[in-house]
């Protein structure tokens, strides 16, 4: 029976125990590996204790987008502990409104597609030369090959998008400072290609984002935990990986930091960057210039309130985009339908902007210390427009939670665990799933995956695709462009050396409009045969 050990209980980690148990015929004793004391990674959620109480916290509330197919299809297959006719796919919320907080009002959206029309009014002020310029550069990625779309790593998206610094701050804000609390991404940093392949996935008339309708562990990595180990996996919390050694290109044991040895037969990786950086042995090219690019602080704060606060709409999610630090809510107390002793209601906010000063407070977030924070980001809501929209003014914060790594030393705040952000020159350094060690491969979003952005859905992705490399029947289900650009694409790919697109890219969309969409039933025929 071959043994597995996988480093790291997050995403990506725990995909590959559920593709490998579920498998025909598995034959696999698999064990995995974790420094804290619940799974989930970055995604999971914690309790603070008060007064007896035990709050709901995480390091950042999170989507899932309607795009997460290997995600949802896994979620689908894990039973409710409590209900095994039911599976965690059950307990996703679909955000059905969205509520904008912007130039003297709040903007209400849904997931209709006429309700885009309502942002047209934030738009009013922007010249048409600039939409003319953004909407040229955005078609033009969707025209050119994918080999010349990658090599355009090279450039933040903020730099491609607006090289002279010339565009207005209505267009600025949601061309490109919307990339943090929209991507969860450096929105100064994030590459071109990693953005343009993420518009490129929004469907009109797609399914709306969903969250989960309770804290993650207790809705969804409580039960996945309780499936696998029926299935035989073990797992060992609380044990930190320190070391790995390596003879002649295979990895003969792990060391924990109690000094146990672990060996095993196949070896996957699910560790942050940084983990995998001071792993010298490992000897992965170019990974510690990948964790320096990819780094980016980007945090979350739990707000708990004495008063119920009441929105117009069910299952909203909140976002101002003139705030500082691009704040974005969810109001989870609201679509949770939750309360806990002494607690009316509860947000959990994004802090997706780790550059610009606060409006009271002055300093960017990462040199404010928790208390501050918390003053920050009310002081921010309360100036926007939701203060008069909620009538914010009548509710008290009660207590507040900022998660528990993020450490403040007196001058700056930091984490063992940033976020990783495929920011400018990262694409060609992220790893692929194969290593070149003979017994190791990598299962976790910061590899090369369709998704292209670092998300759940590519750690869910990235674990199917390494553990296929063992169980070559396991389905991974991939993201391929738009179709009908795809003439677009061949003839850039045909004669590359003339680069055509890059003048006046608009014109031509219009003039190959007509022969698009006379193959476009024939390309689609032949995907669907494919």
């Amino acid at each position: 029976m071959p043994k597995i050990i996988i480093m790291g209980c997050g995403i990506g980690g725990l995909t590959v125990a559920h593709e490998l148990v579920s498998s025909i015929d598995s034959t696999y004793e698999i064990h995995l590996y974790d420094r804290h004391n619940i799974i989930g990674g970055m995604a999971r959620s914690g309790l603070k204790n008060r007064c007896d109480t035990m709050l709901p916290t995480e390091y950042c509330w999170r989507i899932y987008g309607p795009n997460y197919n290997n995600l949802r299809h896994i979620l689908k297959q894990i039973p409710l502990k409590h209900d095994a006719s039911k599976t965690v796919h059950d307990n996703l919320i679909d955000i059905s409104n969205y509520l904008i907080a912007d130039q003297q009002t709040v903007v209400h959206m849904n997931n209709r597609p006429g309700t885009l029309f309502d942002l047209r009014r934030v738009f009013k002020k922007v010249p048409l030369k600039q939409k003319i310029q953004v909407l040229n550069k955005i078609i033009y990625c969707f025209l050119i090959s994918t080999k010349r779309l990658n090599a355009l790593d090279k450039l933040p998206w903020a730099n491609y998008i607006n090289p002279d610094n010339s565009l207005c701050h209505d267009m600025k804000k949601y061309i490109i400072d919307i990339m943090g609390p929209y991507l969860g991404a450096d929105a100064e940093k994030v590459n071109v290609p990693s953005v343009a392949k993420t518009l490129e996935s929004f469907k009109i008339l797609n399914r709306p984002i969903s969250v989960m309708n309770g804290p993650t562990n207790e809705v969804w990595f409580e039960h996945w935990k309780i499936y696998l180990e029926s299935k035989g996996v073990i797992f060992h919390l609380n044990s930190e990986i320190t070391a790995i050694h390596v003879e002649e290109d295979e990895i003969k044991h792990i060391l924990l930091a109690d000094n146990t040895k672990v060996s095993g037969d196949e070896y996957f990786c699910s560790l942050p960057v940084e983990s995998v950086a001071r792993l010298e042995s490992l000897k992965i090219p170019g990974i510690s210039e990948l964790a320096k690019r990819s780094y980016q602080l980007m945090m979350s704060i739990q707000l708990y309130f004495d008063k119920k606060i009441n929105l117009p709409y069910q299952n909203t999610a909140m976002y101002i985009p003139d705030s500082p630090w691009q704040l974005v809510i969810e109001p989870q107390g609201s679509i949770w339908q939750k309360s806990y002793n002494g607690i009316a209601d509860l947000w959990s906010i994004g802090l997706c902007d780790s550059v610009h000063p606060g409006l009271l407070i002055k300093k960017p977030f990462v040199e404010c210390s928790h208390e501050e924070i918390k003053q920050e980001v009310w002081y921010q809501i309360l100036q926007s427009e939701f203060n008069q929209y909620l009538h914010l003014d009548a509710v008290q914060i009660i207590d507040y939670n900022v998660w528990d790594t993020y450490v403040y030393n007196g001058k700056k705040l930091d984490t063992y665990e940033p976020k990783f952000s495929t920011n400018q020159g990262t694409f060609y350094l992220r790893p692929e799933n194969k290593t070149h060690l003979k017994n190791m491969y990598f299962a976790t979003a910061y590899t090369k995956t369709d998704t292209d952005m670092f998300e759940m859905e590519s750690a869910t992705e990235s674990g199917r695709r390494a553990a296929k490399i063992l169980e070559p029947t396991i389905k991974v289900i991939g993201i391929q462009r738009p179709l009908f650009f795809s003439l677009y694409r061949l003839v850039d790919k045909i004669v590359p050396a003339l680069n055509i697109y890059q003048y006046s890219p608009m014109l031509w969309f219009l003039a190959g409009v007509i022969p698009a969409l006379i193959v476009f039933p024939f390309l689609l025929l032949y995907r669907k045969i494919k």
